[in-house]
């Protein structure tokens, strides 16, 4: 596992530790990009909470909030399918225990 070392202000590392959060703890890619793929996420189905389902398109500004909403979700989706990869090469899993032979 690698770790990522980046720079933590004073108030977000009290703020880590006070909930028992390490701040300068190893993270692996993939856990990283799981967080990132749900910060946008929630970004995105944000952006959409005001709109209630089967309402039709009824301005551009509103076809493009939903556009810029499906982006998102599409990138979101993109992001867990790497960190999958992440995983499956950390954890290779031998062809013969799966099997049973």
């Amino acid at each position: 596992m690698k770790v990522s070392k980046q720079v933590v202000s004073p108030a977000m590392t009290a703020a880590l530790e006070s909930v028992g959060i390490d701040p300068y703890g190893p993270v692996s890619k993939s856990a990283a990009l799981r967080m990132e793929a749900d910060r946008i996420s929630k970004e995105a189905h944000d952006s959409l909470d005001g709109i209630q389902p089967g309402q039709p398109i009824l301005s551009v500004r509103d076809r493009n909030r939903r556009e810029r909403a499906l982006e998102k979700i599409r990138k979101a989706g993109d992001l867990l399918r790497r960190a999958d990869e992440f995983d499956a090469k950390e954890s290779p899993v031998n062809s013969e225990d799966v099997n049973g032979n």
